[in-house]
């Protein structure tokens, strides 16, 4: 980590406050969200790969967070790439798949827990190696896609949000029927998964908000 992310780390700490309990370390400042501390009434298909559009507003994506639900046993590995939108005005399905190569991938294992399927629920971080470069105001998708499982204690769901309001306007959630090769919310319209897109500013903004990051620190030392 660089000088400058690492004088940025109060800066990150209080965007990190605002979350549910995350152990993992995050990389970036907060830039998009639809994470709330409630829980969530509804969860995705486990079966098939799952998306969330949006659109940043910092030029570099540097960590994913999503609320998922817990499995018994053996969780899946669960990867989280960033890609291009297939369009960044249309609002169907295909309009906001992914196109083109993926811009950062990272792969976790969720932690498992006792009980069975639906036994609890974690936020958990995916981390880049190196952050998505992105331009800001355009659409991006996350694809969260699950590796192989040997039974149904295995299998992974992300979180939606509780009610059917459109809570993150800026994008949508939805997933990919493998048996159709379709894209479909399932009935589950407007409810967009419990997320948030972490990022980095250009250098030079970064510059400024850490010498505002030291000052504030100076300050309430003082």
């Amino acid at each position: 980590m660089s000088k400058i992310q690492t004088s940025l780390a109060a800066l990150v700490a209080v965007a990190v406050l605002a979350m549910p309990s995350v152990s993992q370390a995050i990389d970036g400042i907060l830039d998009q969200q639809n994470l709330t501390a409630n829980s969530p009434a509804e969860f995705g298909n486990e079966r098939n790969p799952h998306y969330q559009s949006f659109v940043p507003d910092l030029p570099q994506v540097t960590d994913v967070v999503l609320a998922i639900e817990l499995m018994q046993s053996n969780p899946t590995t669960v990867t989280a790439s960033i890609f291009k939108a297939a369009s960044n005005t249309g609002s169907t399905f295909a309009d906001h798949a992914p196109t083109g190569a993926s811009l950062a991938s990272a792969t976790i294992t969720p932690t498992a827990c006792a009980g069975g399927i639906g036994c609890g629920e974690l936020t958990s971080v995916w981390t880049f190696a190196t952050p998505a470069a992105v331009t800001p105001g355009l659409r991006y998708v996350i694809e969260f896609s699950y590796g192989p499982y040997g039974s149904n204690n295995d299998r992974w769901r992300p979180a939606l949000n509780a009610n059917s309001t459109d809570a993150y306007p800026n994008g949508m959630d939805f997933f990919l029927n493998t048996n159709t090769s379709e894209f479909t919310d399932n009935g589950m319209a407007n409810r967009d998964l419990m997320f948030q897109v972490f990022g980095l500013p250009e250098p030079g903004t970064l510059s400024l908000l850490s010498l505002g990051g030291l000052m504030l620190m100076r300050r309430r030392r003082g």
